[in-house]
């Protein structure tokens, strides 16, 4: 049961972030949560006053805060990414393939290691390949393109994945496409690339937030990397 979970959330300000946060605190029985953030201005107002909420404020690399938000925690989830940016632009023509945010997580990870915590969900790109994915030309032009366009970007997921498969952990890496706004309620499809693949190459932000609570409490892809995609 979720109500029996204590979360720690990594990228809790961002667009999925924030919906995880808002789906699991609306349930009848929420789990606990805990919210790593650079600073509070982005959190929704008065939500520091919810008693299934606790605040950690530091930096990703920053090892006592990281372990001071650990406490108590069981499941790790990580909504961190790299998005399109200015130097997301710059890194287009310099070829730039520098990772700050995985070189940083690294201190998350050592630290769960140290606490004993084992589950961990982070988001990653289609780009890293899992053995069993089977490719299209279709597929194989669209990831050619995201390592084009956002190398940094690219790097960054790709660190992210490697970081947590391990086997001192309980890991899914959620490997998505492009993320958008639109109906939350859409179904998701998970599973590996292939001829049985049922996604699109669009998945909304808001039924990522939900796959993942579920993944949380039922946990079918443990050990696994599943590529997401809301339904045809």
């Amino acid at each position: 049961m979720l109500a029996n979970k204590h979360i720690l959330v990594f990228g809790a300000t961002g667009g999925t972030g924030l919906l995880f946060v808002q789906k699991a605190l609306s349930l009848s029985s929420p789990p606990q949560l805990t919210l790593y953030v650079r600073s509070l201005g982005k959190l929704p107002a008065g939500i520091e006053e919810n008693t299934r909420v606790r605040i950690v404020v530091g930096e990703l690399n920053d090892r006592a805060k990281v372990e001071e938000a650990m406490e108590g925690v069981d499941t790790v989830t990580s909504f961190l990414g790299a998005y399109p940016d200015l130097n997301a632009f710059i890194a287009m023509f310099t070829r730039s393939k520098a990772t700050p945010i995985a070189d940083s997580f690294k201190t998350v990870t050592d630290v769960m290691k140290a606490k004993g915590v084992k589950r961990i969900l982070v988001l990653s790109t289609p780009n890293t390949f899992i053995p069993g994915d089977q490719r299209n030309w279709t597929w194989a032009i669209y990831l050619a393109m995201i390592r084009a366009l956002i190398p940094s970007a690219n790097a960054e997921m790709s660190n992210m994945a490697r970081l947590v498969v391990d086997p001192s952990f309980d890991y899914t890496v959620f490997r998505v496409p492009h993320l958008n706004d639109l109906d939350t309620d859409q179904k998701v499809w998970a599973g590996l690339l292939g001829p049985e693949w049922k996604g699109t190459r669009e998945l909304s932000r808001g039924s990522l937030a939900k796959w993942v609570l579920g993944e949380v409490e039922k946990g079918e892809w443990i050990k696994g990397a599943p590529a997401l995609g809301n339904y045809k």
